[in-house]
């Protein structure tokens, strides 16, 4: 399953949350260009493991990073892809911050009803930032452990995800929990 990530805010909490229970699941790897998830790799390398979650870190895009990375698609249950846009993704999470960004007019009228909008910090209906968030945030980074982040950021991903591997929501939860 390929999970298409999109927003300019600082994704962490719902890309760990989706680490979390993709993990459990399946073979997993995380494809981004932000350098700070080598915080979660040994020695900060671009390509390395954080538990056993594969991350690589390229600016490569979505269709050329296989041959940087010498991997295939096969190779994983679930590929995260954090801003590296890829048309053919099973899911499509966009993750607004403080407002809407100028492309996302253009991926809501291409993908429709395929597009996820999970909000962080603030306005309306948006799971706002919080100290203990962040909080999370850094242990995980540290302790290179990952851990619940935020209760409702773990019910927004549990529910996006639920459909597409086939499991109830408050399963999905669970797992999240789990220490």
């Amino acid at each position: 399953m390929k999970i298409y990530l999109h927003g300019r805010t600082d994704k962490r909490p719902v890309i760990y949350t989706l680490m979390k229970i993709c993990q459990t699941l399946g073979e997993t790897c995380l494809i981004t260009s932000d350098r700070r998830y080598t915080r979660l790799t040994e020695n900060g390398a671009n390509h390395g493991f954080y538990q056993n979650i594969s991350i690589f870190v390229t600016d490569e895009t979505a269709d050329s990073v296989w041959y940087e990375i010498e991997h295939t698609e096969a190779d994983f249950d679930f590929v995260l892809f954090d801003d590296k846009y890829d048309i053919s993704a099973d899911c499509f999470i966009y993750v607004e911050g403080a407002g809407e960004e100028n492309d996302i007019e253009d991926l809501k009228e291409i993908l429709g009803d395929k597009l996820n909008i999970i909000k962080l910090g603030f306005g309306k209906n948006s799971i706002p930032y919080s100290v203990n968030m962040f909080k999370a945030v850094e242990e995980i980074e540290y302790f290179k452990l990952l851990k619940p982040v935020d209760v409702r950021v773990s019910s927004e991903v549990s529910k996006i995800l639920s459909p597409h591997v086939n499991m109830p929501v408050k399963n999905l939860l669970k797992v999240v929990a789990r220490k």
